[in-house]
């Protein structure tokens, strides 16, 4: 299949321009559309004079604000006058959540069910094994997840190895 399709697009620009030339006499333009006329000055008179009918029709709707009466709702849905919900509180002007519930720009859930990890826990979990400091077999056991799913996650992600002096801490680990 490929060596037939090389064959069909071979040069295939050259022999297109040539079919074109050859066939230059016998394209037609197609027909130009009805609504490119331009107006006639009758009809842009007759289209600007003012129309007492439509003035009538303009001035007799009459647009009114009411408030939701119970009425109109289907049954079984009550109207709410004003809601219970808080919303959520403004912390530094920005965010709703305070800063030490937030780790590597994700919020921190409160908990966390068995066989899943926070962020964090996945960052221990990596950092641990990079550093030779515990095996796939005592990760299992700690974290309640399978060897199949640490050796996956050990496979696909790494740390990074920060050179220098500096190293950034996270703002809720700052004391």
């Amino acid at each position: 299949s490929s060596v037939r399709r090389f064959v069909t697009s071979y040069n295939l620009e050259d022999r297109v321009i040539k079919h074109l030339e050859a066939n230059k006499h016998g394209l037609k333009l197609p027909p130009r559309h009805p609504g490119t006329v331009l107006v006639t000055d009758e009809h842009y008179e007759e289209l600007s004079m003012q129309n007492p009918k439509l003035d009538k029709n303009v001035n007799s709707l009459e647009v009114v604000s009411r408030t939701l009466t119970k009425g109109i709702l289907p049954e079984g849905i009550e109207y709410v006058d004003k809601t219970t919900r808080k919303f959520p509180k403004k912390y530094d002007g920005f965010d709703p959540y305070p800063v030490p519930s937030k780790d590597f720009g994700f919020i921190v859930p409160e908990s966390v069910p068995r066989g899943r990890l926070a962020m964090r826990q996945a960052v221990e979990l990596i950092k641990s094994h990079q550093k030779g400091v515990s095996s796939v077999d005592s990760l299992s056991e700690s974290y309640f997840l399978s060897e199949e799913k640490i050796k996956q996650i050990l496979g696909h992600f790494s740390l990074f190895e920060a050179y220098g002096t500096q190293v950034r801490v996270p703002m809720s680990q700052q004391s």
